[in-house]
C-alpha cells in the first residue's frame, strides 16, 4: 500500500444509503489502503490519521462503524491506548456506533481489554479484506439484534403502561360509580364530588408554585383526590349521615372516621402517597382544630388545604335533609371569616379570585369583594402572583411585538392556561394589524373555553373594539386594576352583621353556630396546658 500525505484525510466519494465507515490509524498506508479496499466492497468510507481529526469527523457526519488503531497520537500523551480513548468518547456521543480496533500482534492484549468496555471486535494486522468485512458484518448484526431487543423492551414497557392506565381508569370509573350511588341517596349531595373536583383542579393549577408538567400533574392529583374524598362515607351509617336531629358524640366520631376509611379504601388502588394524603387530611384545619391528625398550618398537604376550601364551599351552598343550602354570598363571607384560622388564607384568596373571574357557577363575582390584605399577602408570599397570566405590551404593537405575543399565548394555551390578560397600559401604537391580532387571540381563547381580558386599553382602542361583535365580547379592565393598593383594600367582612346567622368565626355540623376562640389559649390569651389543649372540642366542617 502506498503512503499518503498526513496533511489531510484521504476523502473518498460518499456512497449514500451504504454502511458508513470511519477508519483512523496513525499508519497512513494502512488506513488509506484499507479504506480503498472497503470502498470497492461498496462501503461509504472516510479516513483520518489522528484522534482529533477522527473526533471532528464523528461530529460532522453519522458513521455506522469506527475502525480505530489502538495507538493514536494526540489523545494520549504517551501515544498508547489512544484508540481506547477515542472509542469511549465516540460511543458516549453515539451509543449505536460499532467499534472495531486495528491492532498489531504486540497490542492484542490491550485490544482484548477494550472488548470489556464495549468494543465489538478487533482485527490483527496484517489483515485480509475478507476477514475485515466478515467482522464488520457480524458486529453490525449484533448491533441490530441489540437495537431490536431494546425496541421490543420499549414496546413491552409501553404496553404495560397502557394496560396499567386502562386498569387505573377502570378503577376510577368503578369508584366514581360507587360515589355517585352514595350521593344519589341525597338530592342535595348529588354530583357534589364532581363539582368539588372541578373547583379543586382550578385552584390547584393556580396555586402550585411551578409551571409545566409538574403543575398539571399536581392539579390532576388534586382533582382525582377530590372525586373520591368522601368515599369513606360508605363505612358510615346512612342513619347518621341523614340524621335530622342533633348528633351525639358517637355520631360525630363516626362521621370523622370517613377520612381514614377513605384512605384505607384508596391506598391499595392508588400508589401515589400525595393523592392518599389529600384524602386523609382534607378535614384538617389551619389552627390544628381539624381531623384526623390535628395537623397545623403548612403541615397540612397543599392539596388537602385546597380541597378543604372547595369542599366547604360546595357543602355550604348545597341543601341537606337537615338544613337548607346557604346563599353563595353568605358562603363566601364564611370562607373569608375563617381564612387563616380554619382554612388556608392563600387558598381562600385564590378561590375568591376564581369567583371574581366568573369561574364558580352560581356565585356572583360582585360578592367576592376584595381579597383581605392578609390573605393577599399570604397568596403572594407563599405562591407568587399566580392569578391569570398577564402579557404586558410595553412597546408599539409592531410585527416583532405581535409575533412575541402570538408565541406567548400559544405557549399558555399549550399548557392549559386558556384565561389570560393582555395588558396594554404601557403599549405604544395599536393599529389595525394589532386589532386583528387581538381578534385572533380572542377567538383562540374562546375556542378553548377560555377568555381574554384586555387591560388598560385607551379609549380609542376600546371604541374600535366595540364596533365589532367579537370586540364587544372582550372583557376590559382599567389600568389601575393591575396594581391595587393593599392599604386601600377593605377588611374582612364582619361576620357579626345581622344578615348572617348569629356571631361566628367557624361553623359546626349543623346550624348550631357558636363563637370559638383561638385553640390553646384562655380568655386572657395565655396558652393552655397540653392536657387542656388535647381535650379541646373539634370544629366540624359542613356535611
Amino acid at each position: 500500500m502506498n503512503a499518503v500525505s498526513h496533511s489531510r484525510a484521504a476523502d473518498l466519494a460518499p456512497i449514500h444509503d451504504k454502511i458508513a465507515v470511519l477508519i483512523v490509524d496513525d499508519d497512513a498506508a494502512t488506513a488509506t489502503g484499507l479504506g480503498r479496499a472497503l470502498a470497492r466492497a461498496d462501503y461509504d468510507v472516510r479516513v483520518a490519521f489522528t484522534g482529533e481529526e477522527a473526533l471532528r469527523r464523528l461530529g460532522e457526519q453519522h458513521f455506522d462503524v469506527l475502525l480505530a488503531g489502538v495507538r493514536l497520537p494526540g489523545l494520549d500523551t504517551s501515544g498508547v491506548r489512544g484508540g481506547d480513548e477515542l472509542q469511549r468518547r465516540a460511543r458516549r456521543a453515539d451509543p449505536e456506533l460499532v467499534v472495531l480496533l486495528l491492532t498489531g500482534a504486540h497490542d492484542v492484549e490491550g485490544a482484548v481489554g477494550c472488548l470489556r468496555s464495549g468494543v465489538a471486535d478487533y482485527v490483527t494486522k496484517p489483515f485480509l479484506l475478507a476477514d475485515v468485512t466478515v467482522r464488520i458484518a457480524r458486529a453490525l448484526e449484533q448491533r441490530q439484534l441489540a437495537v431490536e431487543r431494546r425496541e421490543q423492551q420499549r414496546l413491552l414497557e409501553q404496553r404495560a403502561r397502557e394496560q396499567t392506565e386502562r386498569v387505573g381508569l377502570l378503577v376510577q370509573r368503578t369508584l366514581q360509580a360507587l360515589v355517585s350511588a352514595l350521593e344519589a341517596k341525597d338530592e342535595g349531595s348529588r354530583n357534589h364530588s364532581s363539582r368539588v373536583a372541578h373547583l379543586s383542579n382550578r385552584l390547584a393549577a393556580r396555586l402550585y408554585p411551578a409551571d409545566g408538567e409538574d403543575r398539571l400533574s399536581f392539579a390532576n392529583q388534586v382533582r382525582v383526590a377530590a372525586l373520591f374524598h368522601d368515599i369513606g362515607n360508605i363505612g358510615v351509617s346512612d342513619v347518621i349521615l341523614h340524621k335530622q336531629g342533633a348528633l351525639t358524640e358517637e355520631d360525630q366520631a363516626a362521621i370523622r372516621s370517613h377520612a381514614v376509611i377513605g384512605e384505607e379504601i384508596l391506598r391499595p388502588l392508588f400508589p401515589d402517597p400525595t393523592l392518599i394524603g389529600i384524602v386523609r387530611h382534607h378535614h384538617e384545619q389551619i389552627d390544628g382544630g381539624g381531623y384526623p391528625d390535628g395537623l397545623l398550618g403548612d403541615a397540612i398537604p397543599l392539596g388537602a388545604r385546597i380541597l378543604a376550601v372547595a369542599d366547604s364551599y360546595d357543602a355550604l351552598t348545597s341543601s341537606r335533609p337537615y338544613r337548607p343550602g346557604r346563599p353563595p354570598a353568605v358562603a363566601l363571607q364564611i370562607l373569608q371569616g375563617g381564612a387563616g384560622r380554619q382554612w388556608d388564607a392563600a387558598v381562600v384568596a385564590a378561590f375568591l379570585a376564581l369567583v371574581r373571574e366568573g369561574e364558580v357557577e352560581g356565585a356572583d363575582p360582585a360578592d367576592a369583594g376584595a381579597v383581605p390584605p392578609a390573605a393577599a399577602a399570604a397568596l403572594a408570599e407563599r405562591f407568587g402572583e399566580r392569578g391569570q397570566p398577564v402579557m404586558r405590551v410595553e412597546t408599539d404593537l409592531d410585527e416583532p411585538a405581535r409575533q412575541k405575543l402570538r408565541t406567548e399565548v400559544g405557549a399558555l394555551i399549550g399548557r392549559g392556561e386558556t384565561r389570560f390578560v393582555v395588558d396594554l397600559t404601557d403599549a405604544g401604537c395599536v393599529d389595525s394589524a394589532a386589532l386583528e391580532l387581538l381578534y385572533l387571540l380572542h377567538t383562540r381563547a374562546e375556542e378553548t373555553g377560555g377568555r381574554m381580558v384586555v387591560r388598560g386599553a385607551l379609549e380609542h382602542v376600546r371604541a374600535a373594539l366595540s364596533r365589532t361583535d367579537w370586540g364587544r365580547r372582550i372583557h376590559h379592565e382599567p389600568a389601575e386594576a393591575a396594581a391595587p393598593d393593599p392599604a386601600a383594600m377593605p377588611t374582612t367582612p364582619d361576620l357579626s352583621a345581622p344578615d348572617l346567622p348569629r356571631t361566628l368565626s367557624r361553623y359546626s355540623l349543623r346550624d348550631e353556630w357558636r363563637p370559638i376562640g383561638r385553640p390553646g389559649a384562655d380568655k386572657s390569651g395565655a396558652d393552655k396546658s397540653g392536657a387542656e389543649k388535647a381535650a379541646r372540642p373539634r370544629r366540624e366542617p359542613p356535611r
